[in-house]
């Protein structure tokens, strides 16, 4: 089995509010997770550069680099304009 670290984070947006049931996926894998309420998520990642995408109903995708030297981080999220 290939070592693996633990990432923790949380999406926020520009104002640092916590986004509720944002989308955390390992790009081209099935790894991913969902934050609850509070925004907050983990997961369990290869050793090595890992690309991370954020999503969220209503806010743009936020797309990182992150490696196992980075294990906390915060994803800000901008805001998504509609037009109807």
């Amino acid at each position: 089995m290939a070592q693996q670290f633990r990432v923790a984070g949380r999406g926020t947006d520009e104002d640092g509010v916590p986004i509720p049931f944002a989308s955390v996926y390992l790009k081209d894998t099935g790894i991913c997770t969902a934050a609850p309420r509070g925004g907050e998520f983990q997961l369990r990642l290869p050793i090595g550069t890992n690309a991370l995408q954020v999503r969220a109903v209503g806010f743009r995708q936020v797309a990182l680099s992150i490696s196992a030297d980075e294990q906390k981080i915060i994803v800000v999220l901008p805001r998504e304009a509609y037009v109807l």
